[in-house]
């Protein structure tokens, strides 16, 4: 994220950035910084410190949180209406990733009855 940024940062400066984060105010400022911080970087150390602890593909599932906490966040922080359509939606996504996690019974080893008649 910061190689991107610094990258990136000659064009917005060109594109006048400079000019456009002084006119912001605080809350938009903070707003910024909130989604940089808590957004960005706070996500992918998360991810990071996830592959530590799971399978790339048990924690490839948690990606469908993502818009549920959004969601969660819009509710709270924007006071955003949840509708019963989200609600259900919202199940359904949890569900998954319960599914998806849920342990599995230790499978007994396959018995070929071929091989076993024919010993």
């Amino acid at each position: 994220m910061v190689i991107g940024t610094l990258f990136l940062l000659p064009a917005a400066l060109l594109e006048g950035l400079s000019s456009a984060v002084v006119r912001l105010n605080g809350r938009t400022l903070a707003l910024v910084l909130f989604l940089g911080v808590l957004g960005g970087a706070l996500g992918w150390y998360l991810t990071a410190f996830a592959l530590t602890r799971l399978t790339p593909t048990q924690a490839a599932v948690y990606i469908n949180l993502n818009p549920l906490t959004a969601m969660v966040l819009a509710a709270t922080l924007l006071n955003e209406r949840i509708t019963g359509l989200l609600v259900v939606g919202f199940s359904i996504v949890v569900a998954g990733v319960v599914l998806m996690n849920w342990p599995t019974r230790v499978r007994t080893a396959w018995v070929d009855p071929l091989r076993v008649a024919a010993q």
